[in-house]
């Protein structure tokens, strides 16, 4: 909590900026309130309470309408030539980095004066120079969001999205992953506007291809059936998570490979490995038993998912009408690993489990499994009253299909 002020602290404040104001030219004195306010809630508040200035209405977006309705053109000029002054030293890479993986700071004090700078000058009239600007920052700082949301918005697509190959090379070469993926999203949004589906389905491809991913892969399936090339596409697309060496070919496209040129560079996932998970998950989506413990089954055992159990539960739910015992076996464990008295917390994830064991062997006809199940794990934890109780509590309820309690566990998700 900031330290309140007294009354005659407040006073001497109030004086001191009364003469600032007075001393400074308006297109200072906004930039300075505007400063102010975005560093100090409390200061603009002050300002507005003592020193009665008309244009703290509300927020510095009110103040930039009061200016923008008193101000001339080339007061508008004026003040971005002064922002442009104000512009701080370009903020140099660090030659190394603590994580070589990881991306490196953003200069946001200067994205935020630059993004002023333009406002003023588009409202000076001075188009040219605003995007100058932008390119400017775009080659030297890495901004190009900014210049291609820009040429999108004044209709300009086509130069948009050659500044979108140039970003996307260079924010590679920064390792900024999120630029890389935010300008294919402009460049996508700007081929759905005009009704390119070949070339959004090529892009969620490419997409694809850099973040492989369940939701990756749904993406460039749905925008890949909009076209009909879904069947031609997905044997690259398993080929890429299968194989590694496939993955460092991706470049090279079969000759009936049916996406045009999306005219950016090639980037791909840089793992060496198979991708099981991304594997598992597009499996089970797709409601496929055998490939789902084909590559659940492959997986290295030291890899996270197979210590922390993360795809488990997911790869039983999706064999258990199928293959119940293999279910059973996955379910069995994950109980046992929620079993820890110093973690008890954990108990009722144990007991949910094992009330899908029970659902699946109901379904299955097999009760009198059920009761071997359940009469062994109570021998096995017959000193952990707690987590006890709760089986009980389960085992005298009514028997539920493992259907229903994973629709359960989805409406609390």
């Amino acid at each position: 909590m900031p330290r309140k002020r007294t009354d005659s602290r407040r006073q001497q404040i109030a004086q001191a900026i009364r003469q600032f104001l007075k001393a400074m030219p308006k297109e200072a004195v906004i930039e300075r309130v505007l400063r102010m306010a975005e560093r100090d809630e409390d200061l603009w508040e002050e300002l507005q309470e003592e020193c009665h200035f008309e244009p703290l209405a509300d927020s510095p977006n009110e103040l930039i309408r009061w200016a923008e309705d008193r101000y001339p053109v080339d007061q508008w000029g004026r003040f971005a030539d002064y922002l442009l002054t104000q512009l701080p030293p370009p903020v140099k890479p660090a030659k190394k980095r603590r994580n070589p993986w990881s991306e490196p700071p953003r200069d946001v004090a200067r994205e935020r004066l630059v993004k002023k700078a333009v406002e003023a000058l588009l409202k000076a009239g001075r188009e040219e120079d605003a995007v100058e600007l932008y390119q400017g920052e775009a080659e030297q700082q890495g901004s190009y969001v900014p210049l291609v949301d820009y040429l999108i918005g004044a209709a300009r697509g086509e130069d948009a999205a050659q500044w979108v190959s140039r970003g996307i090379e260079a924010m590679v070469a920064m390792r900024r992953d999120r630029d890389v993926t935010a300008l294919r999203d402009r460049l996508r949004q700007l081929r759905e506007q005009q009704r390119d589906w070949a070339a959004v389905a090529a892009l969620q491809v490419e997409e694809f291809f850099h973040h492989p991913s369940l939701g990756t892969y749904q993406a460039a399936k749905t925008a890949c059936e909009r076209i009909e090339a879904w069947r031609q596409v997905r044997p690259t697309a398993m080929a890429f998570l299968a194989s590694p060496v496939a993955r460092s070919l991706t470049a090279k496209r079969p000759a009936s490979w049916p996406l045009p040129q999306t005219g950016n560079p090639v980037v791909q996932a840089a793992a060496r490995e198979t991708l099981y998970q991304v594997l598992v998950d597009i499996a089970c989506d797709e409601k496929n038993p055998e490939e789902a413990l084909k590559w659940y089954d492959q997986r290295p055992r030291n890899s996270y998912e197979a210590y922390w159990g993360g795809q488990d539960d997911k790869v039983a739910q999706a064999v258990a009408a199928t293959h119940p015992d293999r279910a059973i076996d996955i379910w069995k464990r994950l109980a046992e690993h929620h079993t820890d008295p110093m973690r008890s917390q954990q108990y009722d994830t144990a007991v949910r489990h094992l009330a899908q064991i029970r659902g699946t062997l109901d379904d299955a006809g097999r009760n009198e499994d059920w009761l071997k199940v359940l009469e062994a794990f109570r021998q096995k934890h017959r000193s952990k009253s707690k987590l006890l109780r709760l089986v009980d509590a389960m085992a005298s309820r009514p028997r539920q299909s493992v259907k229903s309690v994973a629709a359960k566990r989805g409406r609390r998700s």
